[in-house]
């Protein structure tokens, strides 16, 4: 299947939500959330598009817009009609000035609320998919937030609304896939990882043996919907036809008014030098300088599957609290080599 040429605008509104997950960057202090900024947001958007599409010329922009929780049942419906209008106003715009280029929309939501309806309506408004995130620790503090996650999971799934189920691979997390891999069996749709930059809320970092063996758990047990499962194998069916996990170096992060061309560097209350060392680091040379450290610290180049690897979060490989081992990627890549099996069920599972 051709991958069509990409770029991604990730739009974050606001840090006001109604959880406190252990791996989150946010602090979720605001108590308002400026109804004016997004009212206003549209020009900034179509602004930004337009210098990337100059710069990279893509076929496909993905636009994406998340909170802190962009559906509290405490909002007003009034403010998500705010969203409504202003993706509207984005994409009519934008089919006027790139008639030959596509938009897809992808909303990012924690789906623990009640007034589920309003949040289909609005998708299917705008042609929108829906990212649920969910996590195995350090999420559901309340069970009324778990019943309602799997609640709306399902009225999504059969709307048709999901783009992926997004996980993060915290060390706790990942303890509890490997003891109960059937906790990811309760979803159908793709299932997309985030890898975990440290905030100062208490999740561990995975080590390399952890992340190996949940890749492994993963493989073994045919998650074929995981987007990583799947891209490794795929390379392994394609030669050196290279699936790259992550699109930081193709995304720009609108955040509090300003661009960022990089994932990370926008985040409150982390010191880039745990992460870049003494390199000046800006909004736009983040991307380039972490994956030239990332590369050279875990000795990508040397490495014989380079040419079809998956790679991962270059931002967690350089945390200084990071501990080296044996690289997870390499390890996977070399047991699937050694167990052809495995791509035997994979291609008995594609013509089913």
């Amino acid at each position: 299947m051709e991958t069509l040429k990409n770029i991604a605008i990730d739009c974050v509104l606001f840090d006001k939500c109604n959880m406190n997950c252990a791996h989150c960057f946010q602090n979720h202090t605001d108590k308002e959330v400026d109804r004016e900024y997004i009212r206003n947001l549209a020009p900034l958007i179509l602004s930004t598009m337009k210098e990337e599409i100059g710069r990279k010329n893509p076929d496909l922009v993905m636009f994406s817009m998340r909170g802190g929780e962009l559906f509290l049942d405490s909002f007003e419906d009034s403010q998500i009609e705010d969203y409504t209008s202003m993706i509207l106003e984005v994409k009519q715009e934008f089919k006027k000035l790139y008639p030959d280029k596509q938009l897809s929309v992808h909303i990012m939501s924690n789906g623990a609320y009640n007034k589920v309806d309003r949040v289909i309506n609005f998708l299917k408004t705008v042609e929108g998919k829906i990212t649920l995130s969910f996590d195995a620790f350090g999420r559901f503090y309340k069970v009324e937030h778990f019943n309602a996650f799997f609640r709306n999971y399902l009225k999504f799934h059969r709307e048709g609304l999901i783009k992926n189920i997004a996980i993060t691979l915290t060390k706790e997390a990942i303890s509890q896939y490997i003891k109960c891999p059937e906790l990811l069996r309760k979803f159908e749709d793709e299932i997309d990882f985030n890898y975990y930059v440290p905030t100062i809320k208490g999740a561990s970092l995975p080590s390399d043996d952890d992340l190996f063996e949940f890749y492994k758990t993963l493989v073994d047990n045919g998650y074929y919907n995981c987007i990583y499962v799947r891209n490794l194998l795929e390379n392994h069916r394609n030669g050196n036809k290279i699936h790259i996990s992550c699109n930081c170096a193709n995304t720009t992060v609108l955040y509090h008014g300003k661009a960022y061309r990089t994932c990370n560097i926008y985040v409150p209350d982390l010191d880039l030098k745990d992460f870049y060392g003494d390199c000046e680091v800006t909004a736009e040379n983040g991307v380039k300088i972490i994956t030239d450290k990332g590369l050279k610290k875990r000795g990508c180049l040397l490495c014989p599957y380079f040419g079809n690897c998956t790679y991962y979060c270059w931002m967690m490989l350089c945390y200084k609290g990071y501990e080296m081992g044996n690289c997870p990627h390499k390890e996977i890549h070399k047991y699937v080599e050694e167990h052809p099996e495995i791509m035997k069920r994979y291609e008995q599972w594609l013509t089913l």
